[in-house]
């Protein structure tokens, strides 16, 4: 004590000072070594020593945490600045990982969609299987952090008891070497977000000053993910509301291209279009084929060449949602009312149908319902616009309504006409001439006439297709092609049909279509006039006319008591047999047994049958059947033996002749 100086005792005394400050700190030799320097006797130094080793923790203990705040404020203006919620988690980690004792750190997310724990952030793990293995629910160390939101440390992994485990997840962990972990909660608004984890490859007890510093790290890492979420939501709820405004824009698109259609159709309608060429507008506006039936599945209009596939009735179809129904749907001021149409139209989309794509159904007030069929059209097409096709359709029926009407009236004005024609009552005769010629046929062009028998409706949609012909052979005519003359329409029950020379190929043609297509309809022609050159008068005209008419009437029933029918028949065909049997079935069978008897069922028949039709000669007969004429020949000779050779003498053979001619057309025309 004595030889210590004061200034030997202040050096040692700052050598203390300085050692217990030092960042890795005296150890207890050191510190008794230097106690020992202050010249202090030993009962003295040995306090000394206990209380600057105390004071060496302490200043350690306040070293660390000033490294730990310092970390955290870091973490702080990180998450404060930060830009992306990764990075920030990614920095959390690694700052966990540096501020206590961990061989490895990482961070999990619940994902509530898979009510799972999937890493999201981690350094120091060096598997792969760790660090993409997904804890389910109640499964784990997190599973207990996420249930109790607490933190919670085990010493060692694989001897905690009371854990809930999984094979796939012990294995994760064997491979990483965790032995001791420690987890804090990512809490925000009362709800779990995930877990922050730390851990050793060695046994490790976490102290609270460690678990105060993880949880603060995770209390940013809650922060980080709770605003990256809210962020999240603010963009979907903005992408919503851009997906929604353009919701809003394509709609009134569609509904300014739905008006602009049909203001267009009722253009058409209004300058005097017909349902035709309305539906052909609509299809070209809708890319589609489209076809307009009545409710008996009879075609009135159609786009091009469409034509529709049986289909069930749309109101009745099960399993085929409804797409829209114009009744539920608000009207726009610019959208017209349409007479005669109901409102009720109903749009019905024909999944199952390889053909139709849907149907409109529309209600009138005097067409009864009406459909409206759209066909499937090819891959690739634009989507189908359903208010389209309703505005459309309901424009169709208008159409409709309107061309039946106007036909109406000129099936009535036709029928008054054809009624004074042929019964010469209620007009004069030049009114009569007048009315056929302002009709397009004046009395001098009349070539030919038709009657038409069956019933009633066949007869309207017979005189409804000659409408239809008249019309296009009208558009015909304005190409230069010259006028149609023809006049047709109901009289006593029966359709007759009146037209000139030029007419008659396409109109015949029709009729033939018709009543070979329709059963029990009976159509007769004949030739009107004489091949003379000389002027005719309006009344002379007119007899022949009444009096072919009459002769065709009575032909008329003559046919339907043979039950025959086909195609159109020639009046001069059956006059013959007319005159001889008239409507007699067994007299007309009763002639041919008579006259050709056994030959009725022989081979020999159509060889004779075409020896009189080429007017008896054999080698024309013999180019037509195709045999020579030898075997004509020996034919002939067997019809001898079966009829007798008197049946070539003149008389007999007119007989012959007549009834052979009989069996050719009654085999022709009669009906199975």
């Amino acid at each position: 004590m004595e030889d210590t100086t004061p200034a030997e005792v202040a050096a040692a005394a700052e050598e203390l000072v300085a050692a217990v400050v030092r960042p890795e700190g005296p150890g207890a030799v050191e510190l008794a070594d230097l106690a020992a320097g202050l010249g202090l006797p030993p009962e003295a130094a040995g306090p000394l020593a206990a209380s600057l080793s105390r004071a060496r923790d302490e200043v350690s203990g306040l070293r660390r945490r000033s490294l730990e705040l310092a970390a955290v404020s870091q973490s702080a203006r990180r998450l404060a600045n930060a830009t992306r919620v990764d990075e920030t988690l990614d920095h959390l980690v690694r700052a966990a990982h540096g501020l206590v004792v961990a061989d490895l750190a990482y961070l999990s997310e619940y994902d509530p969609d898979t009510a799972t724990l999937r890493v999201r952030a981690t350094h120091g793990v060096v598997t792969e299987a760790f660090a993409a293995l997904p804890v389910p629910t109640g499964i784990g160390v997190a599973s207990r952090i996420a249930q109790t939101r607490r933190p919670q440390a085990v010493l060692d992994y694989f001897a905690e008891p009371g854990l809930a485990r999984s094979e796939d997840m012990d294995a994760a962990v064997g491979e990483e070497g965790v032995v001791s972990l420690l987890g804090v909660p990512l809490v925000a608004n009362s709800t779990v977000l995930g877990v922050l984890f730390v851990g050793t490859r060695s046994q490790h007890e976490y102290t609270p000053d460690e678990v105060a510093v993880l949880s603060a790290l995770a209390d940013h890492a809650a922060i980080a993910m709770l605003r990256s979420l809210r962020f999240g939501d603010l963009e979907r709820s903005g992408d919503e509301a851009d997906a929604r405004a353009s919701a809003w824009e394509q709609y009134f698109r569609d509904q300014r291209r739905v008006l602009d259609v049909v203001d267009e159709l009722f253009d058409a309608v209004l300058s005097g279009e017909d349902v035709h060429r309305v539906i052909a507008a609509l299809g070209q506006a809708v890319a589609r084929q489209l076809v307009l039936v009545d409710e008996a599945g009879g075609v009135l209009a159609s786009s091009g060449d469409a034509r529709p596939q049986p289909q069930p009735d749309p109101a009745e179809a099960s399993g085929v949602p409804e797409t829209l129904e114009a009744s539920d749907t608000p009207a726009s001021p610019a959208s017209p009312a349409l007479p005669g149409a109901g409102v009720g139209a109903r749009f019905r989309a024909t999944p199952d149908s390889p053909d139709t794509e849907a149907v409109v159904v529309v209600e009138t007030g005097t067409a009864g319902i009406l459909r409206l069929h759209v066909l499937r059209p090819p891959l690739g097409s634009p989507l189908l616009s359903p208010e389209t096709v309703v505005r459309g359709a309901q424009v169709c029926a208008f159409a409709h309504l309107l061309g039946s009407a106007s036909r109406l009236r000129e099936d009535r004005h036709r029928d008054r006409l054809l009624s004074a024609l042929l019964s010469g009552t209620g007009s004069s005769t030049v009114a009569t001439a007048n009315d056929l010629a302002a009709a397009g046929l004046p009395l001098a062009d009349l070539a030919h006439l038709v009657v038409v028998r069956g019933p009633a409706p066949d007869l309207r949609r017979t005189a409804a297709a000659l409408t239809d012909r008249a019309a296009a052979l009208t558009d015909r005519a304005a190409a230069g092609a010259g006028q149609p003359g023809l006049v047709f329409g109901l009289h006593a029950g029966e359709l007759t049909v009146l037209t000139d020379a030029q007419t008659f190929p396409d109109i015949r043609a029709l009729l033939d279509r018709r009543t070979a297509e329709v059963p029990h309809l009976t159509a007769i022609h004949t030739a009107v006039g004489s091949d003379s050159e000389d002027a005719r008068s309006d009344e002379s005209v007119l007899a022949e006319l009444r009096r072919v008419h009459r002769g065709v009437v009575d032909l008329l029933s003559l046919v339907e008591a043979l039950a025959w029918s086909g195609t159109v028949i020639e009046a001069a065909e059956l006059q013959p047999y007319a005159l001889l049997f008239g409507p007699d079935r067994g007299a007309l069978d009763a002639f041919v047994e008579s006259v050709l008897g056994p030959l009725l069922d022989s081979e020999d028949l159509p060889v004779l049958e075409e020896y009189f039709r080429q007017g008896r000669n054999l080698r024309a007969t013999a180019e037509a059947t195709r045999f020579h004429v030898n075997t004509i020949t020996q034919r002939l000779r067997r019809v001898d033996g079966q009829l007798g050779p008197s049946w070539r003498s003149p008389d007999r053979a007119f007989l012959t002749e007549a009834a052979v001619r009989l069996v050719g057309l009654d085999r022709r025309l009669r009906r199975p």
